[in-house]
């Protein structure tokens, strides 16, 4: 018998103490394992590596596709499991473990492979858990040794090689011989029906409280045709429908009992429900009057109708329905019940039940089954987890039969009715639910045995049959951790009512609660949200950091951020004539700007002690009195070092640029609009502008004294519409260069010039403070006591509507400390320079709208110059070489213009 302290002294396994705790959670890594990096993959910066994951992720997706068109997918799913177990970092003893694990999840899905197929499978378990080849079938034991000396096993499972080379393999030598297996458990099943009884039973039997579990050869009618119908379900709808369930095993009789039932009544009206509506259906029969009968229904329906009023419905304490139909003869009465689909899905699952106690078994095991009941009890954490442990055992330690020359063996067997089981290995499905009950029996997990059909594809009227053919059994395990019941069914594998190939090939299939394998590692509907997820990552990983970035504070697609960078980069790879790119000139002007309004100052720190880094003695009494006290190294020494003060210059910059977005500027010059040359310069400006704000504001410069940059554009699509294409800010980011560019691009029909100056002449005026009202000499002290630097630079590519008008701004703009320049774009307006050469302001114009970038990054830094504090202007010879140097840049510029004029 089995003793739950043998073996306590056993050397330990890998993953296990010696107290059998288990130190390695196979379980919990198998899942890790199978699932990999995905996740994690999810969050990369690295677009190879989203890239190799996408790849991998979607080559498994279509190996998967390739599965589910394929009569041996049951390889495709091992196959996968163990590569993924070979690909980990695992030690070889560990992935050992995962592999048994792995197949231990698997083997419910060899249930419904017929026999030869199934014992194909079963001799691939033995082999990768390291056991010796015991096939039941020697074709079987000759295809697997041909396959392993082919390597062929090591193929399925070698992580250097790629799905397809797998899918390969099994589709050329694995799946002309799984389809061979399977046409030859077809003939056999054949071979074995016999006539069917002249008397069918047609009406559903009499309630019994009682269970013999035994093995019967299959009845068939002849033609295959499908048996008359003893419930009949419509709409169809097949899977699991339990009738009867039991809790105690008479071990003197071997059969099932229950301990007891407690009933409640089922009120029901008589409302018509249509059963065609979604979540319902009917079943129906001809009962027998005056006797109680079990009725069969799905784990996903209750019943919520009758059609008849006084038919008596209860329900048992294990959610068994029972009904009931008096009358006043013994006769045959068609009764229909609407079953209605349970909304929770847990409802659906479980069965509830207040009687947890496992069975009462008595049994003698073989040594070699002791063992694996020991390590499942040993390894598996939870009662739950050790019945689907024990499930598994059953599925591939017994073969399917109905050979009932067995049921007499097994009733008189000396080492009781399990243990025959256990020995002669031939078992259906009562038989070996009964076997799984004894081993879970061992381990103290309630059980119990329950009865009903197994029902599948429909007759010509569409709807599903309960028949004589169709009786199946399984078991329910209590989860103590949920305390419900749940469903397992540890028939070996090889029963007709399971077999899947059978339904697909024999039958039309429905839907139903068939008992879905649950999914080891990823779904594939997770495997195809990862791969929509990592096809976005990979997009946006094939966009730089600025253009992901731009595309996230912007709130605009990655495409769209794209093109905005790439036409901010053409900027700022502007270059002038000797080479140089203008935004590095501007940059190299501005970091000197930065620096030299620091100006060092000696300061003093004292007293020290000369060895504490003192230098000049600061007070010669303190100094005398510790020499004449023998100090030789008195406190009377003072250290200089250098501290950086900020001297009060210009307090800031604001640099408005005025665009001119009239009809004309879509004219293309050199294959490209002037309106998108114009839309670089202000990139390009605004940008450099930008980084010099930030470079000030990350200097240690104090912020009462810091210099802000700010900067501003608007401008005229004609003389009555303005636009704001940018705030007066210092920022310049996501938001701000989408507005920008969005802007600049959207054209009118004529100029502005004077509506914008005077625009900025009112909020310039606005910002020092001036009302109409205040005196000469109150405007005077507001404009000398602004400490900003402002600069206005307006660009037009045509005369303006009033030249007079835009002089008249020009000097007001001047008056109030701004400096205004005009420049115009291209031949059509060389008289802008004129317009605005005045001693208020300064005129200029393009010959080439390539070089209008240029232009305005010359007057910018010009007017720049003036943030320098004045002392280094006027008395540092390098900042006057490097100044000269800076400016000499554009110079090639205006001596080329003065030569050709």
């Amino acid at each position: 018998m089995f003793d739950p302290n043998k073996n306590k002294t056993e050397t330990s396994r890998a993953g296990f103490s010696e107290r059998g705790k288990p130190t390695f959670d196979a379980e919990k890594e198998l899942e890790k394992v199978l699932k990999g990096d995905l996740e994690k993959t999810l969050n990369t910066e690295d677009f190879e590596e989203s890239q190799e994951a996408l790849q991998n992720t979607r080559s498994l997706l279509e190996f998967r596709k390739k599965a589910r068109a394929s009569s041996s997918s049951f390889l495709y799913k091992l196959s996968e499991g163990l590569t993924k177990i070979s690909s980990s970092d695992l030690s070889r003893e560990k992935k050992d473990l995962l592999k048994r694990e792995l197949i231990e999840k698997l083997t419910p899905e060899i249930q419904k492979s017929s026999p030869r197929v199934s014992d194909f499978y079963k001799s691939l378990f033995s082999l990768v858990e390291g056991g010796e080849l015991e096939a039941q079938w020697e074709m079987t034991d000759k295809k697997v040794k041909n396959f392993l000396e082919d390597h062929g096993l090591d193929v399925l499972s070698s992580k250097d090689v790629d799905w397809q080379k797998k899918h390969e393999l099994i589709e050329k030598r694995l799946d002309g011989y799984l389809r061979g297996a399977k046409a030859l458990d077809d003939i056999d099943r054949k071979k074995k029906k016999i006539e069917k009884q002249k008397d069918e039973n047609i009406n559903p039997p009499e309630a019994d409280d009682e269970s013999k579990p035994g093995m019967d050869e299959m009845e068939r009618n002849e033609g295959d045709e499908m048996p008359p119908a003893i419930w009949s379900i419509h709409p169809a709808y097949g899977g699991y429908y339990k009738q009867q369930s039991y809790d105690v095993w008479d071990g003197e009789r071997n059969v099932w009992k229950s301990s007891g039932y407690e009933f409640e009544n089922v009120d029901l009206g008589t409302k018509n429900i249509p059963a065609e509506e979604e979540g319902r259906i009917m079943i129906g029969a001809n009962i027998f009057t005056n006797k109680w009968a079990r009725v069969p229904i799905p784990y996903t329906h209750k019943i919520v109708a009758k059609n008849i009023a006084k038919l008596l419905i209860k329900k048992d304490q294990n959610g068994d329905y029972l009904v009931f139909l008096q009358d006043d003869e013994n006769k045959i009465k068609s009764i229909n019940l609407v079953l209605q689909k349970i909304k929770s899905p847990e409802e659906a699952k479980f069965v509830s039940s207040p009687k947890t106690e496992a069975p009462k078994m008595n049994f003698q095991l073989t040594e070699e089954t002791l063992k694996v009941v020991e390590e499942i009890r040993k390894n598996k954490k939870g009662k739950l987890a050790q019945a689907y442990a024990l499930a598994s055992h059953t599925i591939r330690h017994l073969n399917y039969s109905n050979d009932s020359s067995f049921n007499s063996i097994y009733n008189s067997h000396e080492n009781g009715y399990v243990g025959a089981i256990d020995i002669h290995k031939q078992a259906d499905c009562d038989v070996g639910n009964t076997y799984f009950a004894g081993l879970c029996s061992l381990l103290d997990i309630p059980v119990r045995h329950c009865v009903g059909h197994m029902v599948k594809g429909k007759d010509k009227e569409g709807d599903s049959r309960i028949t004589s053919g169709t009786g199946h059994a399984w078991s329910e395990v209590y989860d103590e951790t949920k305390r419900v019941w749940v469903r397992i069914d540890a028939t070996p594998s090889g029963d007709p009512q399971l077999d899947e190939e059978k339904e697909k090939n024999d039958s039309i299939p429905v839907s139903g609660d068939y008992g879905e394998q649950e999914a080891v590692g990823h779904t594939d509907e997770q495997l195809e949200a990862i791969e929509k997820e990592l096809e976005k990552l990979n997009t946006e990983l094939s966009y730089t950091l600025e253009e992901r970035e731009l595309a996230k504070g912007a709130g605009i697609d990655l495409k769209q951020a794209r093109e905005i960078m790439k036409e901010i980069k053409e900027a700022e790879n502007l270059r002038l004539k000797d080479g140089s790119r203008i935004v590095d000139v501007l940059s190299n002007l501005f970091n000197m700007i930065v620096e030299e309004r620091k100006i060092h100052q000696v300061e003093y720190r004292g007293p020290l002690r000369e060895r504490e880094g003192g230098d000049e003695i600061e007070d010669l009494v303190e100094h005398s009195i510790g020499i004449r006290s023998k100090d030789f190294d008195p406190i009377s020494r003072v250290k200089p070092y250098d501290i950086q003060k900020k001297e009060k210059v210009m307090s800031g910059f604001d640099l408005y640029l005025v665009g001119d977005k009239s009809g004309s500027m879509s004219q293309t010059v050199s294959g490209e609009a002037k309106w998108k040359i114009q839309r670089l310069a202000q990139f390009l400006l605004f940008s450099s502008l930008n980084r010099f704000d930030q470079r000030c504001k990350g200097a240690g410069i104090e912020k009462k004294n810091s210099l802000g940059i700010r900067t501003q554009a608007i401008s005229f699509r004609d003389s009555n519409a303005l636009d704001e294409d940018k705030p007066l800010s210092e920022e310049f980011g996501p938001k701000e260069k989408l507005e920008l560019w969005r802007s600049m691009g959207d054209q009118g029909s004529g100029n502005g010039d004077v509506a914008a100056l005077s625009r900025l002449y009112g909020q310039i005026k606005a910002e020092l403070g001036i009302k109409d009202d205040d005196s000469a000499d109150v405007i005077k002290k507001k404009i000398i006591g602004d400490s900003r630097l402002r600069i206005v630079i307006a660009c037009s590519d045509g005369y303006p509507d009033n030249a007079a008008g835009v002089r008249t701004l020009a000097k007001k703009l001047s008056e109030l400390g701004v400096v205004v320049v005009g420049i115009g774009m291209t031949e059509t307006a060389k008289a802008v320079k004129t317009i605005f050469s005045t001693e208020y302001s300064k005129g200029d114009y393009v010959e080439s709208i390539d070089e209008l970038p240029m232009v305005i990054a010359h007057y910018v830094i010009t007017e720049a110059i003036k943030l320098f504090p004045q002392k280094a202007r006027e008395s540092s010879k390098e900042y006057q070489s490097r100044l000269e140097k800076l400016s000499s840049k554009f110079s090639e510029r205006f001596s080329r213009k003065t030569a050709q004029k």
